[in-house]
């Protein structure tokens, strides 16, 4: 446990976005901690504890999705209801608009963007992580960039073709 407080808000950052539309945050966290802890002896250096329950976590989607076998959108109202508990319901929607945007990027994209972004992983971290070079890494974080803000300024597009004009 003293390893793993210092780390809990990363982690669950990780967890939130990344299990979005697949799973509930806080299934992936309990489960992940659970293989984590059967694992924990190939844990190779303390400092590596977040980018090892990542590393995890990543492994027991992979194995939920195997197991379901098809995607569906589901979660969507944990979020929401997680947000509006914060009282702030403009960055509620934001958020939901954000993490709907991110399921719909590569794996790889939707990854290495959350790693960075959300849980503040170095590029270097993030290339262990997921076995590719730093420069790699850099090219995903900016693709991944690229199509999230293609992908919500079509939905605002959409959205303010939909409304209706007074």
């Amino acid at each position: 446990m003293a390893l793993y407080t210092p780390v809990h808000a990363q982690f669950e950052r990780f967890c939130r976005a990344r299990a979005y539309g697949e799973m509930h945050y806080q299934d992936l966290m309990q489960e992940t901690i659970l293989v984590a802890c059967r694992q924990f002896s190939a844990l190779r250096a303390p400092g590596a504890l977040l980018s090892f329950l990542c590393g995890t976590a990543v492994r027991v989607l992979a194995n939920h999705r195997r197991k379901k076998k098809t995607i569906s959108i589901t979660g969507h109202e944990d979020a929401l209801a997680n947000m509006a508990d914060s009282g702030d319901c403009e960055r509620a929607s934001d958020a939901a608009h954000l993490y709907a945007a991110l399921a719909l990027l590569p794996d790889a994209q939707r990854e290495a963007l959350v790693l960075f972004e959300i849980t503040g992983l170095s590029v270097q971290e993030i290339s262990v992580m997921q076995q590719a070079s730093p420069a790699a890494i850099r090219q995903r974080l900016v693709r991944g960039r690229q199509q999230l803000l293609h992908i919500l300024s079509e939905k605002t597009k959409s959205a303010n073709h939909s409304t209706p004009k007074p």
